[in-house]
């Protein structure tokens, strides 16, 4: 097991920690409740990454580690899954493309705030043009 793992989770704990001591002791502001849900995102993934790594790391779990990564590259390489990887893909974009569109027309008629919606526009807009710059790009190294 890569011990990037276990790093990364004793950083996310440790970062985790500083907001926690932070929010205790730290001035009363606005934005208390990002701060604690920071501090419930850090610490959660933290303790679960340095678990991971205790736990592929025994001796007696040594085995059943090889053959998960084994499945892992077989999965990864496998030419039918990245074919209904890219597929889903696409579908999800598209789909999303118009959640976005549609959202963004409803919000227009229900006269919500311009901000929110010259905001939801840029954003349609954004993906749209990613979209085509993406596929442009993988169609000339492709």
């Amino acid at each position: 097991m890569k011990k990037d793992l276990l790093y990364v989770g004793i950083g996310y704990f440790a970062f985790g920690v500083i907001l926690m001591l932070f929010g205790i002791f730290g001035p009363s502001f606005g934005y208390e409740s990002f701060l604690w849900g920071m501090v419930g995102g850090c610490i959660v993934p933290g303790i679960m990454m340095i678990s991971k790594y205790i736990y592929w790391s025994r001796p007696e779990n040594k085995e059943e580690y090889e053959t998960k990564l084994k499945n892992e590259e077989i999965n990864r390489n496998d030419e039918r899954k990245v074919m209904l990887r890219d597929k889903s893909g696409r579908i999800t974009y598209v789909i999303s493309l118009w959640a976005l569109f549609i959202i963004t027309f409803v919000f227009t008629i229900l006269k919500v705030d311009t901000f929110v919606i010259v905001t939801l526009w840029i954003l349609l807009i954004f993906m749209y043009v990613c979209g085509v710059v993406v596929f442009n790009i993988l169609s000339k190294k492709l």
